[in-house]
């Protein structure tokens, strides 16, 4: 992907403890009615706080809030970070997020073929053409156009607007067009049963080039990933220390 982009990804279902929770994150988990959706978010902001501390290099505390449309702002030593954006998807038994030095999301979407059910409401004339062009799997194209729209919407922050899936316009340079914006389909990783789409807003005179990763090929070079998997590994496992700690501490001393 472009220089300032950067992404990792893991299964969910890997025994992650919870991140060491602010205020704000442990009052907003305990909304969540259903254990998988508690552990879905709990996996996303454990990796996404892991993903942030190592590439950008903080040291402080790492807090993930949701904006008033619902997508992830990174808060450093309570202080919003202005200039970092970042996206979290959980589905399909895999959880992902890319953080970025401009407008940036990504969308996990199942191939199990409910989307070619409402492809006719989702895609425009001549998309599914294009992207068969890389994916020959049709299931795998149209989530993968569905995955790259719904991306798209979340890093304009469109959510909460009218925006259709149907308004926004993949071209066959896998460009994205959402009225008069452009982005950039930088990757799709593509699993046997999941696709992963991630938009950005490109620089300026950056080239639109999308890397398609298949199943089985690391999403990043294998040094890389190493490392990034270990420092990811290091973060749970200090933010266990010191959850297990303050629970030690606040224990009654007569228990």
């Amino acid at each position: 992907m472009a220089a300032g982009v950067l992404y990792a990804e893991m299964p969910y279902t890997a025994n992650i403890r919870p991140p060491l929770l602010s205020e704000w994150e442990s009052t907003r988990v305990q909304a969540f009615k259903s254990k998988e959706r508690r552990d879905r978010w709990l996996a996303g902001r454990a990796l996404a706080k892991a993903l942030v501390r190592e590439r950008l290099g903080l040291s402080g505390i790492i807090e993930i809030r949701d904006g008033s449309d619902g997508q992830p702002l990174i808060y450093s030593d309570g202080m919003p970070l202005p200039d970092a954006w970042l996206g979290i998807s959980s589905r399909a038994g895999r959880v992902a997020a890319v953080v970025a030095d401009r407008p940036v999301s990504l969308e996990i979407r199942p191939v199990d073929g409910s989307d070619v059910e409402i492809a006719r409401n989702v895609l425009r004339r001549g998309e599914l053409r294009v992207m068969r062009k890389a994916i020959t799997n049709v299931d795998a194209a149209v989530a993968t156009l569905r995955a790259a729209k719904e991306a798209a919407i979340r890093a304009m922050r469109l959510s909460d607007s009218t925006t259709a899936l149907v308004d926004v316009e993949v071209r066959e340079d896998f460009a994205i067009e959402i009225g008069d914006v452009t982005l950039s389909l930088m990757a799709v990783r593509v699993l046997e049963d999941a696709v992963v789409a991630v938009v950005a807003r490109p620089l300026l005179n950056e080239p639109n080039i999308t890397r398609f990763v298949l199943d089985g090929e690391d999403p990043v070079a294998a040094e890389p990933a190493t490392r990034l998997q270990g420092a990811i590994e290091r973060s749970i496992v200090r933010a266990r220390r010191i959850a297990d700690a303050r629970q030690r501490w606040q224990r009654p001393r007569w228990a």
